[in-house]
This record gives structure tokens, C-alpha cells and sequence, in this order.
């Protein structure tokens, strides 16, 4: 399974099962592309099937030091 097909069908889950609002799709859809970004920019080669643990933990690693970053010193 290729990630532009598993975003296409996550999207269309969450609106026809869950059915949630369009704000809710496209902030999720928002962190789907934000994981493929950092796997394409990592040079990580792996489907949505076979993506592991780890790989996940980085990524939420690497998302949380963006954010700190970002944010201003008191």
C-alpha cells in the first residue's frame, strides 16, 4: 500500500465511519502528510503497513523539538 492511497482511504474513514468535521479531517490528514514528509526527508522507505515503533517515535521526537524550538523564552 502506497501512503497517497492509505491517506485517501484514512480521510474518507474518518469522514464516512467516525464522522467527524472537516476542521478534525484535515488536521489529521495535516500530521499523516507531516509523517510522510519526514520519512521522504529522512530517506525512510517504508508503507504504511510495515511502518514500525520506532519510526514513530522519532517522528513524534523530531515534531516535539520543532515545537520547542518555535516557542519564545519566558
Amino acid at each position: 500500500m502506497k501512503w497517497h492511497q492509505a491517506l485517501e482511504d484514512y480521510t474518507n474513514y474518518l469522514k464516512i465511519e467516525r464522522g467527524l468535521s472537516h476542521n478534525s479531517i484535515s488536521s489529521y490528514s495535516r500530521d499523516v502528510k507531516k509523517l510522510i514528509s519526514f520519512l521522504e526527508v529522512n530517506d525512510i522507505s517504508l508503507s504504511p503497513i510495515k511502518i514500525d515503533k520506532t519510526t514513530i517515535q522519532e517522528f513524534i521526537y523530531q515534531m516535539y523539538r520543532k515545537i520547542m524550538h518555535k516557542k519564545p523564552e519566558a
